[in-house]
């Protein structure tokens, strides 16, 4: 007898999931489920606290930080030094009623690791152990299952697969041994929930939704194969992925709310489209489902989804502040408009303004939300607010902005300004920045910032950044220290925009630092929400990232550039003793530099076809100036010299060093 829950073969290795008004879709190993509506949780904990449903949890040598968080658990490097971590948890039995055939398991967390690659020995992995009636396990490897993440905001991500026979209890086992969280990384742990179904005679959910991930735009037509049984359907639209603003799904006449229902021609993009997206309408009869098998989309041709491959979320929601900010009307409303490409959930709004949930109160006109306080102004200052909301999909996605009101009282004679050509103007006066990394008290300086400066000062430098966090009095220390010596500073606000509101008014302060190896540890999303934020409290400076650039055919930029108004390539060549790295230093830093150019000239381009304007940005290279980290050995004099003319000579707009203690370990 054919099974009740029918495959829905997914499309992508990287794909979106999203669940429509009555059903799920959900991740299997042959494929993705329309999955019956009701199952049995026999498992869950959002880990906000500690958890009676664990028998054990581990962490190895105790590496690791554990926080128990209104978000969840947060882990991370307790040891301030790279580490073999590993951690796990592992559930009490549960019992599996007769008749159980299927599970399914949600896991949601946030990181930046790559958690589709994690595993780990007996006690530091994701698997399902399953146990009949007498205690003995059930085959040798038991229900092993891998799952997604995202950084920039909580990933959820459902996992379904086959209960064994005779099984009478199971264990539930997160977790990795690998990778490692190291200094600097994290990952929270959100949610967890184990479900159990009879399939058998249960009613399916009878509509459910697919989205592929982008796909390029070619001249061809729109099809797709399946198994349709009586009373199913597949519909399909598709479209433009316009950078900025939700897709519009189309069906064949280019008209939203039409749909494919048999094969034609894509529909016509706005000129200068170079992606789409593909959505797929699947409806089934209540106890069956269709079977999709492949889509085609021009050249792209979509095939079954594999069990190892990833889920990607696709975030639709934009979030963008209306009002002014920084304003020095107390008395003007906040604005705000929430989009999504359907429409959005609104009884799950939470708008939380200062700590406060401030939904009941808002006024909303259709997608824009209004707020004033009954005092009828707001308090001078920053200002911070989350707006949280249920997708499409079904996810719970929050959105965090800042604003300020009152005088940002910053002169114009030290407003910083991009001049068209990328150099930089402050006051309307060029600056060329020599700057140098990492910054503080050391041994070689008497522990003193007093003599870090001066000795910079008359070294030649004039920019400067540290690591320290500019919390507290270091961070008051740090910035009366380069004022007084006429320095200007690259800074991180140390995730506290906080930083931002209280040192924009510093004639110290250039430029704010938000990437370092950016596109190892943030989404070009998390980039762009940072500058949209800092620019919101102080737009009278700019926003720089530092990463290693890669090549013409592969970089690391090219998705960040409308994160920052400042790119610092990490051109770090001099590796060994050996005559190679002699020769390659400088011809290295004028890759590097082409890349950042031609970067720039690949996304004027697309900018000119949409009608866009160039954007400028500029570029501050940084100079490897440090051994140690697997360098064997430091620039010589001239090598050192050779690089910073050679990065000048190819067009950069300011220069800095890494780094000023130059080593690893303090020596």
């Amino acid at each position: 007898m054919k099974k009740k829950f029918c495959v829905l073969s997914l499309l992508a290795a990287a794909s979106l999931l999203s669940a429509g008004p009555s059903g799920d879709l959900v991740v299997a190993r042959s494929g993705a489920l329309m999955f019956p509506k009701d199952g049995k949780v026999v498992l869950e904990d959002n880990f906000r606290k500690t958890g009676k449903i664990w028998k054990d949890v581990i962490n190895f040598e105790n590496h690791l930080k554990l926080d128990y968080t209104g978000e969840g658990l947060m882990m991370t490097n307790l040891r301030g030094v790279k580490k073999d971590t590993a951690w796990g948890f592992i559930s009490q039995p549960f019992a599996c009623p007769k008749g159980t055939d299927a599970y399914t398991v949600v896991v949601r967390l946030r990181t930046p690791l790559k958690t589709i690659r994690a595993g780990g020995g007996p006690t530091h992995s994701n698997i399902i152990r399953w146990f009949d009636a007498k205690g003995n396990k059930i085959g040798t490897d038991g229900s092993r299952f891998k799952y997604d993440n995202r950084e920039d905001l909580i990933h959820s991500i459902t996992l379904t697969g086959i209960v064994p026979k005779n099984a009478a209890t199971g264990v539930l086992q997160l977790g990795a041994d690998f990778p490692n969280i190291q200094p600097g990384e994290y990952l929270l742990l959100a949610g967890v929930r184990l479900s159990l179904y009879r399939t058998a005679g249960a009613p399916y959910a009878v509509k459910g939704t697919y989205i592929s991930h982008p796909l390029p735009v070619s001249a061809g037509k729109l099809g797709w194969t399946a198994d349709l049984p009586d009373g199913c359907s597949i519909a399909l639209q598709a479209a433009a992925v316009q950078p900025g603003k939700a897709p519009v799904f189309v069906g064949p006449d280019g008209k939203a709310g039409t749909f494919y229902t048999k094969e034609a021609p894509l529909p016509k993009f706005p000129s200068g489209t170079k992606q789409m997206l593909v959505k797929a309408t699947l409806t089934g009869n209540g106890s069956n489902t269709p079977l999709l098998k492949q889509i085609r989309a021009g050249k792209s041709v979509l095939q079954a989804f594999r069990f190892t491959g990833r889920a990607n979320d696709t975030n639709t929601i934009l979030v963008d502040q209306l009002s002014a900010t920084p304003s020095e009307d107390l008395k003007a409303p906040l604005q705000v408009r929430v989009q999504d490409e359907s429409k959005p959930d609104w009884s799950s709004l939470k708008f939380v303004l200062d700590k406060e949930n401030i939904t009941e109160k808002l006024k909303r006109n259709k997608d824009v939300l209004t707020y004033l306080p009954a005092s009828g102004s707001f308090m001078a200052g920053l200002h911070e607010f989350t707006v949280t909301l249920i997708d499409r999909a079904g996810r719970e996605r929050s959105f965090r902005r800042a604003f300020y009101r009152g005088k940002m009282d910053v002169p114009a004679s030290q407003r910083v300004t991009l001049r068209d050509d990328g150099m930089v103007l402050v006051g309307g006066k060029p600056f060329f920045p020599i700057g140098i990394y990492s910054v503080a008290p050391r041994e070689f300086n008497g522990n003193s910032l007093d003599n870090a400066f001066k000795g910079l000062k008359e070294a030649g430098f004039n920019f400067a950044h540290t690591y320290n966090s500019i919390n507290g009095e270091f961070g008051d220390l740090f910035v009366a220290t380069a004022e007084k010596y006429g320095f200007r500073l690259f800074i991180s606000p140390c995730g506290h925009y906080s930083n931002v509101a209280k040192w924009a008014k510093s004639p110290a302060i250039l430029a704010w630092y938000t990437g370092d190896d950016t596109a190892s540890h943030q989404t070009p999303l998390q980039l762009k929400t940072s500058d949209i934020n800092i620019k919101a409290i102080d737009p009278y400076r700019l926003t720089c990232q530092a990463d290693g650039i890669g090549s013409i055919a592969s970089s690391r930029y090219r998705n960040y550039v409308d994160g920052t108004d400042v790119f610092l390539p990490e051109i770090y060549p001099v590796y060994r003793t050996d005559e190679e790295t002699k020769r390659r230093c400088v011809p290295q830093v004028l890759a590097d530099m082409q890349v950042f150019y031609n970067d720039l000239k690949v996304i004027n381009a697309a900018r000119a076809k949409a009608g866009l304007k160039p954007v400028v940005k500029s570029c501050w290279p940084i100079v490897q100036h440090f051994k140690d980290w697997g360098w064997e050995r430091f620039p010589t004099e001239q090598e050192l010299r050779a690089m910073s003319y050679a990065s000048i000579a190819a067009g950069a707009h300011g220069i800095t060093w890494f780094t000023y203690g130059g080593y690893h370990n303090k020596k």
